[in-house]
């Protein structure tokens, strides 16, 4: 995904017990991912770890003032990211197709003040993305909120998870 990300939604299927993630970029291009229960544990590893790894958490020594740096990012990102506005998915070109990907894979490289993230299904197909701060706070709050609608009991939380230095690179089966 070379446009810049615009729009995350992700709701709930009861259908198929599996979360829908889209994401639109400022180019109109739209993907649609399959999340499973566990590969959103899996996905949820890698937030923490890239939240972790932030040099603004990462060089405090204290797991105390990091989950204080945490939750004041988490806050700051929170009051600053539009929830209200809906998901519009009018005149959005699919390149992988307007079924969801179901991603098997997925692989974080920190970039700075960006993660980017790749999700690879099964079949070889594939989306990149890149993560600036904002977005990977507000994503996880998005997540928070769907999984807890689809009561899956993962209660997810960024700041509850054993604060340890983080990988450079992750892929996750």
């Amino acid at each position: 995904m070379s446009d810049q990300l615009q729009q995350i939604n992700c709701r709930y299927s009861p259908e198929e017990d599996r979360l829908i993630l889209e994401l639109s970029t400022s180019g109109q291009t739209a993907y649609r991912l399959w999340l499973t229960r566990r590969f959103v544990q899996l996905f949820w590893q890698t937030i923490q770890k890239s939240i972790q790894g932030k040099p603004e958490v990462a060089q405090h020594v204290e797991p105390k003032t990091q989950k204080a740096v945490m939750e004041f990012q988490e806050k700051e990102a929170l009051e600053t990211a539009d929830f209200k506005t809906e998901y519009k998915d009018l005149d959005l070109i699919y390149p992988l197709g307007e079924t969801p990907m179901l991603p098997n894979t997925i692989t974080y490289v920190p970039k700075g003040d960006v993660t980017s993230y790749t999700f690879k299904a099964q079949d070889g197909k594939a989306v990149t993305f890149n993560l600036n701060q904002q977005l990977l706070y507000s994503l996880s709050h998005i997540l928070m909120t769907a999984t807890e609608k689809a009561n899956w009991s993962l209660e997810l939380k960024l700041t509850d998870a054993n604060l340890k230095p983080p990988e450079v690179s992750t892929q996750v089966h």
